[in-house]
């Protein structure tokens, strides 16, 4: 518990020290239509802040504490307004810290990374002390979490064999028991056969599904508390009232209005998406091109773009002795150590095999440099290496100017392959 109040206490902290606009922050809270190709990220967010396991648990976690009587029930309720105020709270700051240490320099948590992409930048704007704050924080906040996980959904798995032998509620204890088989059996079954899942090379994704899985159940578990908490079996002076009601009753409302009216817009998009790639196809000798979730093609994309956002577009001309080339004069960074910014020419130059670079993605991935703190032979470097995994090609070189500081120009020509 006090690593968990040191990972709260931090990422409050970091949002604070980030200063961000308290008027677009106030405006990105107020639910609008969501951004193309991010509904997927929106009921993630949903799951994870509602915590929607948690609460199916909770009946469990109040029963360890002896909470088993009904003058504990206003208790309960602080308990859960409490968790949820510090929840939001939590969150929104998170959102702060991602926005602007990631966000904005174009980088994001992918793959095996995890939390170090975060805790970099944060070293690097806060110093070695905040980022080691962060990292044990959520050390302590991942296991907390797991911790718990594995405890509700053994008592919620224990639980269901009780109900379906009809064991009355006093023998409940054989079943409800961390002694218990079956409490037992459903730990093992989730520890290990679950652990295959990492072998689809994905850990970040299956996250953002699972908690997208716990949003689409938030309805359903509100639905319920409603007709529950409204019945003759809770007790008048603890049933519901309107200060209670109305507010749940909303939430399932807008739940339906903002959630699946628009999966259905979005799956006709997706299919209108396909269409019309199909039908455009015909300079590319049939060759149609993918729109995946985290492409920008043929999108309204209004921020910058990682590496992973680069889109390509089939070549077919192996035959062809191509060269192609890109210039700007408007690629910017940040110097890591002063912050002041740095102004790049650019002239890029590849020879394709099989892919081209898309120019609309390119310079959105561009653009993610512009609040990014790196030198001048660490940015040609970083363009090579990123611009190489997009489109693999026989030859490609970097060559990049930075502008006059301090009486010199730094220009940096970096090839592929090497030598």
């Amino acid at each position: 518990e006090f690593f968990v109040a040191l990972m709260f206490i931090t990422i409050i902290g970091l949002a604070i020290l980030l200063a961000p606009n308290l008027g677009e922050l106030a405006t990105g809270l107020v639910p609008t239509q969501f951004p193309e190709g991010s509904l997927l990220s929106v009921l993630a967010l949903i799951g994870g802040v509602g915590a929607t396991f948690t609460l199916s648990s909770y009946n469990y976690w109040v029963r360890e504490r002896g909470w088993a009587s009904p003058p504990w029930i206003p208790m309960m309720r602080l308990d859960l307004i409490v968790g949820y105020a510090l929840t939001a709270l939590f969150m929104v700051a998170m959102l702060v810290v991602g926005a602007e240490l990631l966000f904005a320099s174009g980088e994001s948590i992918s793959e095996e990374q995890g939390l170090v992409a975060l805790a970099d930048p944060i070293q690097e704007r806060f110093g070695v002390i905040a980022r080691w704050l962060f990292l044990i924080g959520f050390w302590a906040a991942a296991t907390s979490s797991i911790v718990g996980a594995w405890n509700g959904s053994a008592y919620l798995f224990a639980d269901s064999v009780r109900t379906s032998r009809d064991v009355p509620d006093e023998r409940a204890e054989e079943y409800l028991s961390e002694k218990s088989i079956y409490f037992r059996a459903m730990l093992v079954w989730i520890s290990f056969p679950s652990m295959l899942l990492l072998f689809f090379g994905e850990p970040v994704l299956l996250i953002i599904v699972y908690a997208a899985l716990g949003a689409l159940f938030l309805p359903f578990l509100a639905i319920t508390l409603l007709w529950l908490l409204n019945s003759s079996r809770v007790a008048p002076e603890h049933r519901n009232g309107i200060v209670s009601n109305h507010p749940g009753s909303l939430g399932i409302a807008l739940y339906r209005a903002w959630g699946a009216g628009d999966s259905g817009r979005r799956l006709g998009s997706y299919r209108r998406d396909l269409r019309v790639n199909i039908c455009a196809a015909p300079d590319y000798r049939g060759v149609v091109m993918q729109q995946k979730d985290n492409r920008v093609l043929g999108r309204d994309v209004r921020g910058p773009v990682r590496a992973e956002g680069l889109d390509t577009a089939p070549w077919s001309h192996e035959d062809a002795d191509a060269t192609v080339e890109f210039t700007t004069n408007e690629l910017t960074a940040t110097c890591p150590i002063t912050g002041q910014p740095d102004f790049y020419e650019l002239k890029l130059t590849y020879r394709p095999k099989e892919a081209l670079i898309e120019s609309k993605s390119l310079k959105l991935y561009l653009w993610g440099f512009r609040d990014r703190g790196i030198f001048a032979e660490d940015l040609a470097a970083t363009l090579l290496k990123d611009l190489v995994a997009a489109c693999d090609p026989a030859e490609m070189t970097v060559d990049l100017t930075q502008q006059v500081r301090g009486g010199l120009q730094i220009r940096t020509v970096v090839r592929h392959p090497s030598g």
